[in-house]
């Protein structure tokens, strides 16, 4: 089981505006972070061989004292987010990253039973990069806006965006008193984000509603 939710994450990060920068988590958790072509260059391996081993995106890796994640530097900006929030979520909340250097099949074991699984971490990592709450009193209305919002790429905005579409309709959010602390720590970026939703549509009202010459 995961020792925090999204939104006590957040808090304890004092993490106040969207996109979260998953970076500077990383960096305050001293975690370092690097392509893997970066990697390459201080082992004795290949970009393909890394891909092949863990994963061709990015993952988690631990040596010694260090803890790093490498990741893909071909990736988009948004996968790249997601990414880095889920190996730091892993880096943080599991006992299943792999060592650098090989392990016995006991150790090896042992690592497999530790901790929460991938699948809870990046649904963790998901709910960080997406709060519900949040995107839901900035008056997100598509998967397109949430995506642009969140920083996120568009197929897990598409399935963020349904949820937050059935959170609306059962009217289930803002119950827990981490979700209030949570709106409060995000105010200021709501406020500046809905008024400028309002002057975009006002400037769109104002532009079709006026005369054309031809």
């Amino acid at each position: 089981m995961i020792p925090v939710s999204a939104n006590q994450f957040l808090l304890s990060e004092k993490v106040a505006a969207l996109p979260v920068n998953p970076c500077l988590l990383a960096e305050k958790h001293g975690v370092r972070l690097l392509s893997f072509d970066e990697f390459c260059e201080y082992y004795r391996t290949t970009p393909r061989q890394l891909e092949q081993k863990y994963n061709r995106d990015g993952f988690a890796l631990v040596d010694g004292e260090c803890r790093m994640i490498l990741y893909r530097a071909a990736l988009d900006a948004a996968q790249l987010r997601w990414v880095l929030m889920r190996e730091l979520c892993m880096l943080l909340y599991s006992g299943r990253v792999e060592p650098l250097l090989p392990q016995n099949r006991q150790g090896r074991d042992r690592r497999r039973k530790a901790g929460p699984g991938a699948q809870e971490l990046s649904r963790l990592a998901e709910e960080i990069l997406c709060p519900l709450p949040i995107a839901h009193l900035c008056g997100v209305a598509t998967a397109a806006e949430l995506a642009l919002l969140c920083g996120i790429p568009l197929d897990r905005a598409q399935e963020r965006m349904l949820e937050l579409r059935i959170a609306r309709r059962k009217g289930g959010m803002f119950r827990l008193e981490e979700e209030l602390e949570l709106l409060a720590q995000f105010a200021p970026f709501i406020s500046d984000y809905t008024a400028e939703r309002l002057q975009k549509a006002e400037k769109l009202r104002r532009y079709r509603d006026a005369d054309v010459d031809y």
